[in-house]
């Protein structure tokens, strides 16, 4: 008769599901929440929480799951029902990644011999070259058009020295050298 007292208590019940092979405490790797979890799994949090409900993976504590313990037992039940499923973990991550990082390192270098990319600093060590000859052409402009330019008329000046700054823009964006704007050549009347 005590057996039928027992055995509606609470309490019995609650200490035969808290036995467990771990404590929370005690897994090797690291606790991952149910979606990620599932996601590394590849199946969904309600067959995650299925499976962990019916012994078959285990949980630490509420909806965390020790990892990789969980990707074992995962494979073992697949295994025992015949099935084979490669879950994707952490190295298999990290070479995919080195893989397709080293490929587009392979990508960049051949695009680069094949003259397609060009590196920063010629870049930058040509474009402060035309800004550095262009500053130095248009410091010129006032001393050698000045003395030409005297008895003009304020328009005739203004035209010629609008004339000088366009050809030197002119040939910077096309590429060719900046013509010498302070040359003292005689500008057309």
């Amino acid at each position: 008769m005590t057996h039928k007292k027992n055995a509606g208590k609470p309490g019995k019940k609650a200490n035969k599901k808290a036995k467990s092979p771990k404590l929370a405490g005690e897994y090797s790797g690291k606790l991952r929440n149910a979606t990620e979890t599932a996601e590394l799994l590849g199946i969904s949090r309600q067959w995650l929480a299925t499976l962990a409900k019916r012994g078959v993976l285990p949980r630490a504590t509420g909806s965390s799951y020790p990892w990789p313990e969980v990707r074992e037992a995962y494979n073992q039940y697949l295994e025992s029902k015949g099935e084979q499923h490669d879950v994707p973990n952490e190295l298999k991550l990290e070479r995919a990644h080195l893989i397709k990082v080293r490929r587009e390192l392979a990508e960049l270098d051949l695009a680069e011999k094949r003259g397609e990319l060009v590196p920063i600093q010629v870049t930058v060590d040509e474009f402060s070259r035309a800004c550095l000859e262009l500053r130095a052409q248009l410091l010129l402009i006032p001393s050698k058009w000045a003395p030409q330019l005297a008895n003009r008329s304020k328009r005739e000046v203004e035209r010629e020295l609008r004339k000088a700054v366009d050809d030197a823009l002119d040939a910077l964006s096309q590429g060719r050298d900046i013509p010498d704007l302070g040359s003292g050549k005689k500008p057309k009347s």
